[in-house]
């Protein structure tokens, strides 16, 4: 490419990209807890991870994921 002169022009170009895990939340159920010894309120949690250009999410990159956590950590498949 050149500036009309004959002389080239340099150009510069940047991306910021990435894949980032999105959550929802889809559900509460109170069930006993191995970790934590007791019955504790639990979340149902479905993550998918999103391909990114400019922190905007452009598309899925993974399928859906289910898992559930507790209030004390303890998270299960």
């Amino acid at each position: 490419m050149s500036n009309g002169e004959g002389e080239p022009v340099s150009m510069c170009f940047f991306a910021i990209l990435g894949v980032v895990p999105k959550e929802r939340i889809v559900g509460h159920e109170t069930r006993f807890c191995p970790l934590c010894g007791r019955e504790a309120l639990h979340e149902t949690v479905e993550v998918q991870h999103w391909f990114t250009l400019f922190f905007v999410p452009l598309f899925p990159v993974s399928a859906k994921r289910t898992y559930s956590r507790c209030q004390c950590g303890l998270t299960t498949a």
